[in-house]
């Protein structure tokens, strides 16, 4: 069971607060970065490609003045059709505390991944959970 809960936290029609938390069964993390709702809508946009291209994989990334904030990516994981996300979340407040983490993931969860990013993007916004 690996578990990627999408929120938000601000009301401003172009940047969010983006929350993202991984939980699995043998660990867990939680990260958060400002990010660009155009940004996220381009992000949802690449999740919808198939075959995913391993050299142009779909992903988000933000940095901060202290290093990596946020990475979320999907890549192929061998050459029969499996796939791997590829998660960073760190502090907003401090990046050397972070969660770097690959999970196995399908392109269902991907899917699934792609819809919840879209409707975190427009009002009203909810958490949205996928099981990756």
């Amino acid at each position: 069971m690996n578990r990627l809960t999408l929120s938000y936290d601000d009301d401003d029609p172009y940047y969010m607060m983006f929350i993202v938390k991984l939980e699995s069964e043998h660990y867990s993390g939680r990260g958060q970065c400002w990010v660009g709702v155009s940004d996220l809508i381009a992000f949802g946009d690449k999740l919808l490609a198939y075959p995913i291209d391993a050299q142009a994989p779909p992903t988000l990334r933000y940095d901060h003045e202290s290093g990596p904030a946020l990475l979320i990516e999907i890549s192929p994981s061998d050459s029969i059709g499996n796939l791997e996300c590829r998660l960073l979340l760190s502090d907003y407040y401090d990046s050397r505390n972070r969660l770097e983490a690959i999970v196995p993931t399908t392109y269902q969860a991907v899917a699934g991944l792609e819809q919840a990013v879209r409707r975190l993007a427009a009002p009203p916004h909810a958490d949205e959970v996928v099981e990756l």
